[in-house]
């Protein structure tokens, strides 16, 4: 989107494919001969703004003020109220609105400008790595001067909103690459552009001519890009416009985050129509989708199917349960930060399509890393070691290279133990079973923590990931870190077991007198007892009796939760 002069919560996918089979020329068809991908069924919705209320979604979106290139003529604003607004949500759209005004622009230091107009971007709010990212849009105007675009930045970039997480970064090098996923002049109307711009030479330029000219872009189309580590292709509708072999590029594989803008005039906008007054770029919305076996979906929007299965709702405490600190949960605890011990990365705190909402993100970028939070301010909680439990939740979203590596959780205390020094810090690992694409919840009580070591009194890191060497390739989210207070449970009340009636014993004979005759008895076959019976029958008083105290003592067998 920028010239080459100064030009400017993640999800995985690294198995992508094109479908289509309509290809944009020949130039594409070449270049899709000189490999191959895996084969991929569909989609699914990881995360969606679909424009639906009346203003812009600002957990979603930072309004760019402060942007202004290649010698343009626009003033960034954040105006989506004003009678002049430059941002417009309503009727379930989108419209990032350039109007022909002078305006002395705060976000430039008061500098003069002819125009304001909008750029909406996502970074440190929708950040993705991989998949499919898509949006719906139609360009109103096709007088000169005009420059809409859809695009995508590396998250390191030093650009606003300034998070200081390492977002430092120059354009266009390894943390601050660019690509532009649709960009169109109106000055030379009959084509959109798809375009690389990085340190390393990577791809480059591709032009896509509409069918029926410049008038197509006033049409709804879906402009989309499918990345992975090695391929990156772009679509129109069902068209392939291009595919590139990203195979020898260590560029874009890290979270990139989607803007969209109007710019106006300047060197690459050119020449501005003296007509023009009012110029509008409308979305329907924009979307990131991951890779799914259980659909076929095509495109990446508001009817794709969302994340397989329902979503897992953020679990509340339960009753009798209280926090006593949360160290991550929408947003990290004011005294914790996330943390990576190798300083490989910097995580990130990304939207998860799912009730679970803001997330932290751990990719593991070299062997030797333990991701997690760490405070400065070291926790007691030895009062709490009969009732506490440290609980968190855990979606597995890439498997490190051994995928056959166990997951711990490691908790420090007092700065841990390194060179074998137990002098003033302890710490425990527990092991934990985490699912691959799905959410897992784990809990470990203080009493096992403080059992196998740990130094309750002095808790100042959390940690989650792959076993020590083995995190590269890891990617899994992490969210509801807290540490609980459990209220006791009593001890409950043994069930008495049931009084069975005895039978009732045959009487003692009575004594005879010897000298008084008695009669003869009558012969008898004395009926066998249950006990010396061969048939599988007894009398109705006995079977009653025994289904009876069945029941009474019978306990149903309750299932155990898996972690």
């Amino acid at each position: 989107m920028e010239s080459t002069l100064n030009k400017s919560h993640h999800f995985i996918d690294q198995d992508i494919k094109p479908r289509r089979t309509k290809l944009a020329g020949s130039l594409a068809g070449l270049v899709m001969l000189s490999f191959s991908a895996p084969t991929l069924a569909g989609w699914e919705v990881q995360w969606i703004d679909k424009f639906e209320g009346t203003g812009v979604n600002w957990d979603n979106w930072t309004a760019q003020t402060n942007a202004n290139y290649n010698a343009e003529l626009q003033c960034y604003t954040d105006d989506d109220s004003s009678a002049n607004k430059n941002y417009d949500v309503s009727n379930g759209t989108l419209k990032i609105i350039a109007r022909k005004q002078n305006i002395a622009c705060p976000g430039l230091g008061g500098q003069q400008k002819t125009w304001t107009s909008g750029r909406l971007n996502g970074k440190d709010k929708s950040e993705f790595l991989y998949g499919r990212i898509e949006s719906r849009i139609r360009f109103d105007k096709l007088e000169g001067g005009t420059w809409p675009a859809f695009w995508m930045l590396e998250n390191r970039i030093g650009q606003q909103p300034i998070k200081g997480d390492g977002d430092y970064i120059g354009w266009p090098n390894a943390g601050a690459g660019e690509i532009d996923v649709w960009e169109w002049f109106s000055n030379e109307p009959d084509s959109y552009i798809t375009n690389f711009f990085n340190s390393e030479s990577c791809a480059g330029e591709i032009r896509y001519s509409y069918p029926n000219g410049g008038a197509d872009v006033q049409n709804w189309h879906n402009y989309a890009m499918e990345w992975s580590k090695d391929l990156i292709s772009f679509y129109i509708d069902d068209t392939l416009v291009v595919s590139q072999d990203m195979t020898s590029c260590s560029q874009y594989e890290e979270p990139m985050f989607v803007l969209l803008n109007v710019a106006m005039g300047g060197m690459l906008g050119g020449y501005i129509n003296p007509s023009l007054t009012q110029a509008t770029m409308e979305v329907d919305y924009v979307a990131h989708c991951t890779a799914s076996s259980g659909n076929n979906a095509s495109y990446c929007n508001e009817s794709t199917p969302s994340v397989a299965g329902e979503p897992t709702p953020t679990p509340e405490p339960t009753p009798g349960q209280t926090p006593l600190l949360t160290i991550f949960a929408e947003q990290v605890d004011a005294d914790w930060t996330v943390y990576d011990s190798s300083t490989a990365t910097t995580p990130a705190v990304i939207t998860d399509a799912s009730a679970y909402g803001a997330v932290t993100e751990f990719i593991g970028e070299t062997s030797d890393m333990a991701l997690g939070y760490a405070t400065s301010t070291p926790l007691d909680m030895s009062a709490y070691v009969t009732s506490g439990t440290l609980e968190f939740d855990i979606k597995v979203t890439g498997l490190p290279n051994n995928s056959s590596a166990s997951w711990l959780l490691k908790v420090e205390a007092n700065g841990g133990i390194y060179d074998g020094d137990e002098t003033q810090g302890s710490q425990v690992e527990m092991p934990i079973s985490p699912v691959l694409n799905e959410w897992v919840h784990v809990s470990h009580s203080l009493k096992d923590l403080g059992n196998a070591g740990l130094l309750l009194t002095g808790i100042d890191k959390v940690m989650v990931f792959p076993e020590w060497t083995q995190a590269l390739g890891a990617e899994y989210l992490i969210d509801n870190v807290v540490f609980l207070e459990n209220a006791p449970t009593s001890e409950p009340t043994p069930t008495p077991e049931p009084i069975v009636p005895e039978e009732p014993s045959e009487p003692e004979p009575e004594p005879t007198d010897p000298e008084e005759p008695t009669e003869p008895e009558q012969p008898s076959t004395p009926e066998p007892t249950p006990a010396a019976s061969n048939s599988s029958g007894g009398s109705l008083s006995q079977t009653l009796l025994l289904c009876l105290g069945l029941i009474c003592v019978f306990r149903r067998q309750r299932k155990g939760s898996l972690v």
